[in-house]
């Protein structure tokens, strides 16, 4: 009565055991299974970021070629003006010429006054006389980050942690049909050779929860 008493308790505790090994295995597939799919939504919001970050450099560029050739012709349009004035400055009031490079000057000073509508002069240095390009692209591509998402690197690094945490939940699957092996063949034998079976599923089944736990948690 004794003995039957005991393997009654034995099968009880294996089956207790499969049981649980088998659940947490399905549990973990399951989660191994969302953060594949999350890493996918990840991947899919990286690549439509980097699209629209691709998509917003070649605009900003665009326009930055075009500020910089308006302040160019703005540049080179007053530098004439300026070197007629100066021409002026060497002749006689009376002289002819003086009339002749006066209307001249005034030319180009209106083009490079009408050349400064076309590029943005919140980036004209006027120490240096000079036009901030990189500036101009900083903050034209912030301002765009303001009302869309062009920081693809976030997206792309959370995929690759779901992915690397799905890896380990898959070893601790793994993990887990070795544990349910050894009870299952435990169940099954009748020499005392079980126990050291079952002991050993036992042994790898708490330490797969508690390995999944830390993974759960980040700690692994």
């Amino acid at each position: 009565m004794r003995s039957y008493n005991t393997s009654e308790r034995f099968q009880t505790f294996i089956g207790v055991g499969i049981a649980l090994a088998t659940v947490i295995g399905a549990v973990l597939a399951a989660r191994a299974t969302l953060l594949n799919d999350d890493a996918n939504d990840f991947d899919q919001a990286g690549l439509s970021s980097a699209i629209d970050l691709a998509l917003a450099r070649s605009n900003i560029e665009i326009q930055r070629a075009q500020n910089l050739i308006a302040f160019l012709d703005f540049s080179q349009e007053r530098r004439s003006a300026q070197l007629i004035a100066q021409e002026m400055d060497q002749l006689d009031l009376n002289d002819p010429a003086r009339l002749q490079l006066s209307e001249q000057a005034a030319a180009d000073w209106n083009k490079a006054i009408n050349s400064r509508y076309f590029f943005n002069t919140d980036y004209y240095d006027k120490t240096t006389d000079t036009f901030d390009q990189q500036t101009f692209v900083d903050s034209q591509l912030a301002e765009a980050a303001s009302y869309q998402d062009l920081a693809p690197d976030p997206h792309f690094d959370a995929a690759q942690d779901n992915r690397a945490k799905a890896s380990k939940f898959v070893a601790a699957i793994v993990a887990l049909a070795i544990a349910l092996f050894s009870l299952a063949v435990a169940e099954v034998l009748h020499s005392r050779f079980r126990y050291t079976l079952a002991g050993l599923g036992t042994l790898v089944l708490i330490g797969s929860v508690a390995a999944s736990l830390l993974i759960e948690i980040g700690v692994l």
